[in-house]
């Protein structure tokens, strides 16, 4: 087979338009990590009568034939009626209906799977019927225990997402080199044999390390197919092989994308195989076709990879997460991937080049003069046009990548503080490797290239910054497919409460008092309520005859609830109360004197979720904020393009080649 029949291009072209719509219009509901958002009843609730219903919202859609919720006594054995479902139709939530429930302290138990990235969750909340939440829940079941999800949902899943990124950057980025700098380079320096069989060694060996990135992606995805089948039913691995994994792929979001995947990286298998098969595919002044179709896979795999990222799981900005993250991949691709041709393809026709150039310079050692004369003078100037290429692609890939890095980790770590978190210490850790990988990149950049055109030995230094690079892309690949199996920080910030103050406190200055008001912690369950009273002159008011708080929830048909503070000296009156509902409450305070008019201010109050309850909905990216950040980073963008545009423009090899 000498080339592509036209039949054969134009399905492809109309497989590939196919696929990319299905998977933009599948896409559309792409979420990961689904952890509690809210409940009825809440968490650590006092409900005077029995509920009739247990209803929890999650902070995404979950898969309800791989969720359930439980309600358990004290002593952890089932008091619902077994009919777990959906609710109302609602992809987010569920529910379970319960009998006359008996005074005591209830456990609520739930697990769940992500629509799309196929982790599973799991946690527990507890409430009351006609008594106080007696503490943790007592339910011995194994699922009401885990109160705290473990780190990673599989100890194989950063391996396996690992060795997926390495494999596909590598192809990508290999593709976009031999395209964009070998074949130009190349075909610029003529058509003589020396050059043509160097570009067919480069071509074969381009394509043999596409086969085995095809096979080593092949493997990591039916690796992270068998580990989300796994844990979705709690099964061991070897377990969930065959009819479990078939169940994650035809009813679950993240299955989909995966079959998705499965088919383009089918198409690029079938597009090697007809090159495989062509005897003679270098032609340097032709398309070199089955490039540019693998290349085309290729980008239609890291799109669905970024369809089941975290970017996909952050709702209020989920067109800039989803457009952020597959930009990233792209020049990761670029970057990672050409970094990796130079170390593994390209060794070879460097070590020619050096010995011609050597040759060409009178050390002609093992290189004859007939194959110094067909080379020209294409070694002079081919080191430095091709590291030149790169290094226009590399700094426009680096560009991309921290612009949209800076995007992304403001996405899934919203505040500082949740750095604190284990997703933080492996962003932290990433671009502790990448300062490295950076450094050296500087160093071909400006002391290596500048020297390719007139010295030999730069080469030998060139191939040892490449090999460490590629060393360190390695480690950095590790801790990206750790940090893309971690639940985001902003979520573990939100149930753990690392982001809130221990104590709210609310001021007013009415008459003749300055009142405060400490709350602690101003979450869902027992809260400590501290009024400080001082008079005009900032003394403390001691003798104050009552000071009573009256809490209301207007956003819920519930009486208003009075209750009177205890002097506690130096102008304190402590009263603690359990509040039973988050959201925003109307918190008034009446001070009662014996010598002074009665004086009363009035406060909104904002309860947190329980921590442990219900994080996850209360740390979350602003849409306002993220539409405003993303029109800066396509801003920036474009800036870097065209300051890339002019440095490649107005910084050429001194010397061009010969094509005669």
């Amino acid at each position: 087979m000498q080339t592509f029949s036209r039949n054969c291009r134009c399905a492809l072209v109309a497989n590939i338009v196919a696929l990319v719509l299905s998977l933009l219009l599948a896409g559309a509901p792409a979420l990961a990590h689904a952890d509690l958002a809210r409940a009825e009843p809440s968490p650590g609730m006092v409900l005077k009568q029995s509920p009739e219903r247990v209803t929890i919202w999650f902070t995404e859609p979950v898969e309800p034939g791989f969720s359930e919720i439980r309600v358990l006594d004290a002593h952890g054995r089932h008091v619902d009626n077994r009919d777990g479902a959906r609710y109302q139709n609602d992809p987010a939530a569920l529910s379970v209906t319960l009998p006359e429930l008996p005074r005591g302290t209830y456990t609520v138990a739930w697990r769940n799977l992500s629509a799309v990235d196929g982790h599973p969750f799991t946690g527990v909340f507890a409430f009351s019927v006609g008594e106080p939440p007696a503490g943790a829940p007592r339910a011995p079941a194994p699922a009401a225990r885990a109160a705290e999800p473990p780190v990673l949902p599989s100890p194989a899943e950063p391996v396996l997402r690992w060795l997926g990124l390495l494999s596909i950057l590598a192809i990508t980025g290999s593709l976009v080199f031999e395209l964009f700098i070998s074949r130009p380079v190349l075909r610029a320096s003529g058509s003589r044999p020396a050059i043509q069989r160097m570009g067919q060694q480069m071509d074969a060996r381009t394509l043999r390390l596409a086969w085995l990135t095809v096979v080593l992606f092949f493997v990591a995805s039916a690796g992270e197919l068998a580990v989300k089948a796994s844990a979705g039913a709690g099964i061991p691995v070897i377990e969930a092989l065959g009819r479990p994994m078939m169940s994650v792929v035809a009813q679950t979001g993240w299955g989909t994308l995966w079959l998705w995947r499965a088919n383009l990286l089918l198409g690029m298998v079938v597009v090697l195989a007809l090159a495989s098969f062509e005897k003679d595919r270098y032609r340097p002044f032709q398309l070199p076709v089955w490039q540019v179709f693998a290349s085309m896979f290729a980008g239609g795999i890291l799109l669905t990879l970024s369809l089941a990222s975290h970017g996909a799981a952050a709702t209020q900005i989920r067109a800039a997460a989803v457009f952020s993250d597959y930009l990233h991949l792209l020049a990761a691709g670029v970057w990672v991937g050409g970094i990796i041709y130079l170390a593994v393809v390209a060794p070879p026709a460097m070590k020619t080049f050096r010995l011609w150039q050597e040759a060409a310079a009178g050390r002609r050692g093992r290189v004859s003069v007939p194959a110094v004369r067909n080379a020209g003078d294409f070694c002079p100037a081919s080191h430095a046009t091709a590291m030149s290429r790169f290094s226009a692609l590399a700094t426009l890939s680096v560009g991309a990548l921290f612009i949209t890095g800076l995007y992304s980790s403001w996405a899934q770590v919203t505040i500082f503080p949740a750095l604190a978190t284990p997703y933080g210490t492996a962003l932290l850790v990433k671009l502790g490797l990448i300062i490295p990988l950076l450094a050296l990149g500087a160093v071909n950049l400006l002391g290596v290239r500048p020297r390719l055109a007139r010295d030999g030995r730069a080469l030998q230094l060139l191939r040892k910054t490449v090999t460490g690079q590629a060393v360190l892309v390695v480690l950095v690949l590790l801790s990206v497919g750790t940090l893309v199996s971690l639940e985001p920080a902003r979520q573990v910030a939100s149930r753990r409460g690392i982001a809130e103050p221990e104590t709210v406190t609310l001021r007013s200055v009415v008459d003749w008092a300055h009142i405060t008001v400490d709350v602690q912690p101003d979450r869902v369950g027992p809260n400590k309520f501290v009024v400080y009273l001082q008079d005009i002159r900032g003394k403390p008011v001691d003798d104050a005859s009552q000071v009573d708080l009256l809490f209301r929830y207007p956003n819920v048909r519930l009486g208003p609830e009075l209750a009177s503070a205890t002097p506690a000296g130096e102008g304190r009156y402590v009263l603690e109360k359990s509040l039973n509902l988050a959201g925003s409450w109307q918190l008034e305070v009446s001070v009662q004197h014996p010598r002074q008019f009665d004086a009363g201010a009035s406060f909104q109050l904002d309860v947190l979720p329980a921590v442990g309850g219900s994080g996850g909905a209360v740390i979350a990216p602003s849409s306002e904020t993220g539409n405003w950040l993303w029109g800066a980073e396509v801003f920036t963008l474009g800036l870097l393009v065209i300051l890339v545009a002019w440095m490649t423009r107005h910084f050429k090899p001194s010397h061009t080649p010969d094509t005669t």
